[in-house]
C-alpha cells in the first residue's frame, strides 16, 4: 500500500469566511466562538476557589486554653456545645 503526499493546507488565521451557517442560512460565527461550562464545571470551579482561600490564622492562646481544659476535664462544663455545633454547621 502506497500513501501519497497530500497537498499543503491553507493557513488558518481565523479570518476565513467559512463560518458555520444556522438553519436559516445565516452565518453563526458568533455562535461558533462561544464557550459555556456545564453546571458541574461551574460547581468544581467554585469549590476550587473556596479551597484556595487563605486559611484563617490559628489562635495559639485559645488552643492552649482548650488543651488545658480538656486535660483538666473541665472543657464541657465551660462550653455551650450547642453554640459550638451551630458554629461548625454554619461554616459548612
Amino acid at each position: 500500500m502506497k500513501i501519497g503526499r497530500l497537498p499543503p493546507m491553507p493557513a488558518q488565521d481565523g479570518t476565513g469566511t467559512s463560518a458555520p451557517r444556522t438553519a436559516n442560512g445565516e452565518s453563526s460565527a458568533d455562535e461558533a466562538t462561544k464557550v459555556s461550562l456545564s453546571k458541574d464545571a461551574a460547581f468544581v470551579a467554585d469549590m476550587r476557589s473556596k479551597a484556595n482561600r487563605a486559611v484563617p490564622k490559628v489562635r495559639d492562646d485559645v488552643v492552649e486554653k482548650v488543651k488545658a481544659e480538656l486535660e483538666a476535664g473541665t472543657f464541657e462544663e465551660n462550653t455551650d456545645m450547642q453554640k459550638v455545633v451551630d458554629g461548625l454547621l454554619a461554616d459548612l
